[in-house]
């Protein structure tokens, strides 16, 4: 929390603040293959206390498998 202070930065301003649809996210930096949209509807599900089936009984369309990644997709 020092660190913190010293650099002049609210850590509560990324940790806890309500992010909207249209904001960049920090780990947007990294290509996972996975789809931005798909990620947003797995934040909302999460708030419903919805699951996701797991990908290798029903594919969940996140994006995956339409990159030249191939991921593990079954679906």
């Amino acid at each position: 929390m020092r660190a913190f202070e010293t650099a002049g930065i609210d850590p509560h301003f990324y940790a806890t603040r309500e992010r909207k649809v249209d904001e960049t996210f920090p780990w947007e930096i990294i290509d996972t293959g996975v789809d931005r949209g798909f990620l947003w509807s797995e934040r909302e599900a999460c708030y419903a206390s919805r699951l996701t089936p797991d990908c290798r009984t029903a594919c969940s369309a996140c994006g995956i498998q339409e990159t030249e990644m191939g991921g593990v997709c079954h679906g």
